[in-house]
Order: structure tokens, then C-alpha cells, then sequence
């Protein structure tokens, strides 16, 4: 199964990557924009695979250039086999830029899977519920910087993936 990470900048899409894989392979930094590139690393866990794209942030409404170019980039991601994981911030529930990144997304007719990160204590927590006017029924509440929720979003990855890894080391897609 391939995921790809979409979200606007500074969401935690990069620090997610590095939560998934176990491994600091994208750099984190507070400055919005920080990733530039894009990275897709495979994952091997219990005999399954799972490929994970990480993408620089989006904002559809933003005439830059650069901006047009990563979802032109992210438009030809898209047209594979694949699963969006929308990320979002708890924070922001109230959020032009993450609607319009939904809408986006809705176009390809793909199956979407909502994170919403820095999910830090309980009271952000119940600010989550706001996320549910998307109407994603796949949802996790998640903080990367506390490790919370993290093992329920990387199981339900890898139950969902159905590339194996057989006793030759061979890749079997079912």
C-alpha cells in the first residue's frame, strides 16, 4: 500500500514521516515551508509493506509558483494506487486552507484518511470533533512530539497494506 502525507505547511507531515519510519530521514523545523522536498521511503513491519510519500505543505488558494508547482507535483502522485493521509492541526478547525486542501483532494476519487496531529492533552482533544465536518470516517488523533496515537495510525496502515513480504524476501502484492 503507498500513503502519501498532504497538508499545508508546518502541520507535521515530515515529523509523522519520521514517526512512521523509526527514523529521523526528513528534517523537522518550526519555519513554515521548511520541506522542500519530496521523499517516499518504504517500511517493512511484520512481513507487510507500506510506502510513505512525504510532500512539502499545500495551499491551493496561494498564486505563488511554487506553491502551483507542488500540486501539479502532488496531482501526479495521485494517480496511483494510493491513500491520502490528510494531515491537519488541531488548532486550526476553523481553517480555509485545510478546506480547500480537502477539495482538492476529493477530486481524485481516492481513499482519504484524516490525522489530526498536535493533539497534545484532552481538552485538544475535544477540539478534534471539530474535524468531523469533513466527514473522513477513517480519523486519529494524534501528537507526534508526545508519541500519542502514533502505534494505532501505524497499525491501521499496515492492515490495510496488502503487499507482503514472503520468506525469499520477495515482494507479493494480493
Amino acid at each position: 500500500m503507498k500513503y502519501i502525507l498532504i497538508g499545508q505547511k508546518n502541520v507535521g507531515k515530515s515529523s509523522i514521516f519520521n514517526r512512521i519510519l523509526e527514523n529521523k530521514i526528513n528534517i523537522v523545523n518550526p519555519i513554515k515551508g521548511s520541506t522542500r522536498d519530496w521523499i517516499e521511503q518504504k517500511k517493512i513491519y511484520k512481513d507487510k509493506i507500506i510506502y510513505l510519500i512525504d510532500t512539502p505543505g499545500i495551499n491551493p488558494l496561494s498564486g505563488k509558483l511554487y506553491d502551483k508547482k507542488i500540486l501539479l507535483y502532488i496531482k501526479d502522485k495521485i494517480t496511483e494506487d494510493i491513500t491520502i493521509l490528510f494531515v491537519v492541526e488541531v488548532k486550526n478547525y476553523e481553517n480555509e486552507i485545510d478546506d480547500e486542501i480537502l477539495r482538492f483532494v476529493r477530486k481524485f476519487n481516492k481513499n482519504i484518511v484524516l490525522i489530526i496531529n498536535k493533539t497534545d492533552n484532552k481538552k485538544l482533544e475535544l477540539n478534534a470533533y471539530s474535524f468531523s465536518k469533513f466527514g473522513i470516517k477513517e480519523t486519529f488523533c494524534i501528537s507526534c512530539s508526545h508519541n500519542l496515537g502514533i502505534d494505532m495510525l501505524i497499525s491501521h496502515l499496515f492492515n490495510r497494506s496488502k503487499i507482503f513480504l514472503n520468506t525469499n524476501d520477495e515482494i507479493i502484492k494480493d
